[in-house]
C-alpha cells in the first residue's frame, strides 16, 4: 500500500497504546521496549550485517531532494518502491526539481516518466525540468 509522505500520527498512537506511566517521572519499561522494537535497525548492533532490510528500505527511499514549485502530491509505496509526485511550477526558478531513487528499492535500475516536463538521469539522482507552468507528474518505477 503507498504511502503519503510526511507526519503520521497513528503511528505514534500505535506505539503509545495500553502504555501507562507507572509513577509520574519514571519511564515505562513497556514503551522503551516498544520503541526499541521500532527504531532498532539491527538485530545485534556490533554486526552491520544484521541489518533489518525492511526498515532499511523504508528509511533509505526514493524522495524529492528539491523541488522547483509547490508540491501537490508525493507517494512512495515501500512494498514495490514505485515514487510519483506532482508539481506546480513557480516562474522563476532555474534549478530543477531534484529525486533521489533508492538503490535499495531500484537494484535493477528505475524508469522515469515525466508529464509537463523533461528529466535527466545521472546514477541515484533525476533532474526534472518543467516545460511549461502547468502541472509536472514524475513517476519513477523500478525495474523488475
Amino acid at each position: 500500500m503507498a504511502e503519503e509522505v510526511g507526519f503520521n500520527g497513528a503511528r505514534l498512537g500505535r506505539l503509545w497504546a495500553g502504555v501507562t506511566p507507572t509513577k509520574p517521572g519514571v519511564a515505562d519499561p513497556t514503551y522503551f521496549k516498544r520503541l526499541d522494537r521500532v527504531t532498532k535497525l539491527f538485530t545485534d548492533e556490533s554486526d552491520l550485517s544484521t541489518v533489518k532490510m525492511d526498515k532499511l528500505r523504508r528509511l533509505v527511499r526514493t524522495c524529492p531532494q528539491a523541488t522547483a514549485g509547490i508540491p501537490t502530491r508525493i507517494s512512495y509505496d515501500p512494498a514495490t518502491g514505485d515514487f510519483s509526485m506532482t508539481y506546480r511550477p513557480t516562474p522563476g526558478i532555474s534549478s530543477p526539481t531534484q529525486i533521489f531513487v533508492s538503490p535499495l528499492t531500484s537494484p535493477h535500475g528505475y524508469d522515469v516518466h515525466v508529464t509537463g516536463g523533461r528529466a535527466q538521469k545521472a546514477g541515484s539522482l533525476v533532474q526534472v525540468r518543467a516545460t511549461s507552468l502547468s502541472q509536472v507528474k514524475v513517476t519513477v518505477p523500478p525495474r523488475g
